[in-house]
């Protein structure tokens, strides 16, 4: 799929089309698709400010995610998203409006409990 036919697609099931690893070999974040918003997993500090400027340049907001692929980075990031009610399309037009917050949690332990994971599983 195109970026623009994935983004169809998660819109006519009434899903959020949020870019991920906006930075990571690909062209996705400039393929003109009508992105929702852009997720910050909270991985890699120093490209905060770059997500930032990249949702600022595409006129979305910024979603959190954890994007766990160790324990210990479950729970990361996370979105704070302001809805009446949780429901599954309350959350999709929050995220398409804009009332949603990325929240990210790191702390020197993380950053140490990561390494440590790294090298002994040779991640």
């Amino acid at each position: 799929l195109t970026p623009t036919e994935a983004v169809a697609l998660a819109h006519d099931r009434g899903c959020a089309a949020v870019i991920a690893h906006p930075f990571r070999r690909s062209s996705v974040a400039d393929s003109g698709a009508a992105f929702d918003a852009v997720e910050l997993n909270g991985k890699r500090p120093e490209r905060r400010a770059r997500v930032r400027s990249l949702a600022k340049k595409l006129d979305v907001p910024v979603v959190g995610g954890s994007d766990a692929h160790i324990p210990v980075a479950v729970g990361r990031a996370a979105t704070r998203i302001r809805v009446e009610q949780p429901t599954p399309a309350a959350v999709v037009a929050a995220i398409q409006r804009g009332d949603v917050t990325p929240v990210v949690r790191s702390t020197p332990v993380d950053w140490m409990m990561q390494r440590c994971y790294r090298a002994y599983h040779g991640a």
